[in-house]
């Protein structure tokens, strides 16, 4: 936060005689007959360091709407801008060349349409002063703002309520302007020492100015402005997502019981999810309140019946922003699972089918399940056709070892032949080890004609 009068010295060239405001008489107002004569009501200048090099020294106007403004002195011209209706701002910053002379006057232009005003304004005493190698009359002590700040700062959106909050001596009077949106909002003591103000976002407001307001305090014929304070943490504007769930998306997992259901969550470098919003359901089912939520997890643990569920995850983080997932995944019966604790191993080849054709330029890619951490091997022959000759001769395309996953998942993957030959045949044997016991699968499949 920069306020804008720094040392009493500066804020005396700026509150000694009439608070840096001053209100001329116009020398010249020329205006066409057919047109609203164009008028300047007042005019203020601040600045943080009088008119030493460096020194930002600020401007604010006050006339006819829409027109164009600039003021002149010691041979600077600075143009002002309309930041709201009738109200015009300008900063200069003092350089090192400038000779700016405070006897001199300030003089004030306004153009509306074809007409001009024109007003010659004063510096204060102080500044004048200075000149003449005096001191400024000793004024009070400035009030100082503090931490001016807003909140929240993430989600703004119209119908939003935006809280503008700063810490100044008690007893003040406040205001706040978001400069080009609204002017002179007022700010109440809500506790000693403690100012806040509130806007509501309308739909056609420049979501940008929110970030420059600015705050007035008064005492007495004192005023002082504060800029929001820097915050260089970027807005959490993004929702978090779901991420790692349990069981997977298309998972067929064992009826052993009970059964784990979990999500983990990622906010990109927010603050995490609020645990009080998170909701899980399952196959329509409100487990909520039978899970462990966490700011990075929800998890559910339970009975499940046999055959296929939907788990819904919806969650807020701390910025508001919403998330909501949903998976499938199914719980086998005995009948489906690859291997029961005293029963036989199974082995089931689940894609391709068999005699199924394969892409002549694709991979061969085998999917099955078996028992969980089961070793599979797969070998693959081809065998050609031969025109005009009955005989064929096999030729060995792959021989491969994988293991199958925790729930008994394997896949394999080979490219059929290098130089594939429409027509061939792919003879595909498959042998499932799991303690001592072992469990075979054949198959056939084709290369595509054509």
């Amino acid at each position: 936060m920069k306020a804008r009068l720094r040392s009493t010295v500066a804020a005396a060239m700026v509150l000694l005689p009439a608070a840096a405001t001053f209100v001329a008489t116009p020398n010249v107002a020329v205006a066409a007959p057919r047109y609203a004569a164009p008028e300047i009501i007042t005019m203020q200048v601040n600045s943080d360091e009088g008119l030493s090099r460096g020194a930002d020294l600020s401007f604010a106007l006050e006339g006819t709407p829409r027109s164009k403004v600039s003021v002149t002195f010691s041979r600077i011209t600075l143009t002002l801008k309309e930041t709201s209706a009738g109200m015009y701002r300008g900063t200069y910053t003092v350089r090192a060349k400038d000779r700016i002379d405070p006897t001199q006057p300030i003089v004030a232009r306004l153009t509306s349409g074809r007409s001009t005003a024109t007003s010659n304004f004063t510096w204060p005493s102080s500044f004048q002063a200075l000149s003449m190698g005096n001191a400024p009359t000793p004024v009070a002590a400035l009030p100082r703002v503090e931490n001016f700040r807003m909140w929240p700062r993430e989600r703004l959106e119209p119908g939003r309520e935006l809280h503008y909050i700063f810490t100044a001596p008690p007893g003040l009077s406040a205001t706040f302007e978001i400069p080009g949106v609204a002017t002179a909002i007022p700010m109440r003591e809500v506790a000693p020492g403690r100012y806040e103000g509130t806007y509501t976002i309308r739909q056609r407001d420049n979501i940008a100015a929110f970030d420059t307001a600015v705050a007035t305090v008064r005492s007495g014929t004192q005023t002082v402005t504060a800029r929001l304070s820097a915050n260089t943490a970027p807005r959490d504007n993004q929702p978090p997502q779901v991420v790692g769930m349990t069981p997977r998306p298309g998972d067929v997992i064992s009826l052993s019981g009970p059964e784990r259901v979990s999500a983990q969550f990622d906010d990109n470098g927010g603050r995490g999810v609020d645990p009080a919003t998170v909701r899980l359901t399952i196959s329509g089912r409100d487990v909520t309140s039978e899970s462990r939520i966490t700011p990075n997890e929800v998890t559910f643990r339970g009975d499940l019946p046999p055959g296929r569920h939907t788990a819904e995850v919806t969650a807020r983080d701390f910025a508001g922003n919403a998330v909501s997932k949903s998976w499938n995944f199914e719980v086998a019966g005995r009948d489906r699972v690859g291997a029961v604790p005293g029963g036989p191993l199974t082995l089931a080849v689940t894609s391709p089918a068999h005699n199924a054709q394969v892409d002549a330029n694709g991979n061969l890619v085998i999917q099955g399940r078996t028992a969980p951490f089961a070793r599979v091997t797969a070998r693959v022959e081809a065998v050609a056709p031969v025109f005009g000759n009955r005989l064929s001769v096999a030729q060995p395309v792959m021989t491969e070892t994988v293991q199958a996953d925790r729930e008994g998942f394997f896949t394999l993957s080979t490219r059929p032949s290098a130089l594939p030959i429409p027509g061939t045949r792919f003879e595909v044997s498959l042998t499932a080890t799991h303690n001592a016991q072992t469990a075979e699968q054949r198959l056939t499949v084709y290369q595509r004609q054509g």
